[in-house]
């Protein structure tokens, strides 16, 4: 069976070069940190290339960054190689990054998209947000890095920035959008977001609540370090999980019993009986405004709504 993705992400691995305060990697990721095994990399992408079809992207994510994946290159000339039909998204916060990886992307056209995590402008930021007072300079250099070499190869990739509105922030903000708005393809700011219920200060719970859409469709799939095919990248510890693609296929897990069970659970209100979904912001049942302002959208921070 041939099932239709909006995105499917996976965690090609869960080392990060940083610390964000609003990320819950360091205090709550249950896992040995490391790398996602090649030969299992290459069956997944062999087994969405052949058997699947995916709307946008792939994109590389979960809990690492792409900079600190050994294998990113590899990985990358693997897809290119062998289903050159996949596109592929990459998101890093920038720090570690290497010229080597920037270069060898643009020229070889690795990545149709990559997206630059900047929570942070000023020292000040970027010692409450990172625990480091340099890593949002040394950032800076390396997507500036990266943006001049685009830009002399005719722009092949398309650039993303986002950022969040954290409480204080809304200078470092502006400064982040003054030297890149224009730089950027697309541009996001949002408000932060409670990853399901582990950060409930960060986006309210309400008392009404719907079905989880990830669940109903299986269309935004994560596909976790050692296999795992969970619905929602919110599930870090892999709670959710419907098999392994170690040992079965993609239609094998999405037609099998878990799958149905979990959308029997979503479908009759008991969704929240799976702890990493009890509370989760995303089943609030009323939209609330997230997104803050995007250069697609056409959305503008309202500065006095914002400050009252």
């Amino acid at each position: 069976m041939t099932h239709t993705f909006k995105y499917v992400g996976i965690e090609t691995t869960t080392i990060c070069n940083a610390k964000c305060v609003v990320c819950p990697r360091e205090d709550h990721y249950g896992h040995r940190f490391g790398y996602m095994d090649q030969k299992l990399f290459e069956k997944i992408i062999l087994d969405l290339r052949d058997n699947h079809e995916i709307d946008s992207l792939i994109r590389f994510g979960g809990m690492g960054d792409a900079s600190c994946d050994r294998f990113l290159l590899d990985r990358l000339r693997f897809i290119k190689r062998e289903a050159p039909q996949l596109k592929v998204g990459l998101s890093s916060n920038m720090e570690v990054w290497r010229r080597p990886f920037s270069e060898a992307i643009v020229a070889e056209e690795l990545a149709s998209h990559m997206r630059f995590s900047i929570l942070a402008y000023s020292e000040e930021f970027s010692d409450k947000v990172y625990k480091d007072r340099k890593l949002a300079e040394k950032a800076r250099a390396r997507i500036d890095e990266f943006i001049e070499i685009n830009e002399h190869a005719g722009h092949p990739v398309w650039i993303e920035v986002y950022t969040l509105m954290l409480d204080g922030m809304e200078r470092d903000v502006e400064l982040i959008k003054e030297r890149y708005w224009d730089a950027a393809d697309e541009f996001e700011v949002w408000k932060p977001h409670a990853w399901s219920n582990i950060f409930p200060d960060l986006r309210p719970r309400q008392e009404d609540r719907c079905p989880c859409k990830s669940v109903t469709h299986m269309d935004q799939i994560l596909i976790g370090i050692y296999g795992d095919v969970i619905p929602c990248s919110m599930d870090i510890n892999y709670t959710l999980s419907m098999g392994s693609l170690q040992h079965r296929t993609l239609d094998e897990i999405l037609t099998g019993e878990k799958c149905r069970n979990l959308q029997s659970m979503n479908a009759t209100g008991r969704i929240e009986e799976n702890p990493a979904c009890n509370g989760c912001v995303y089943l609030n049942a009323r939209p609330t405004e997230v997104m803050l302002e995007s250069k697609s959208h056409g959305l503008r921070i309202d500065r006095q709504e914002l400050s009252a």
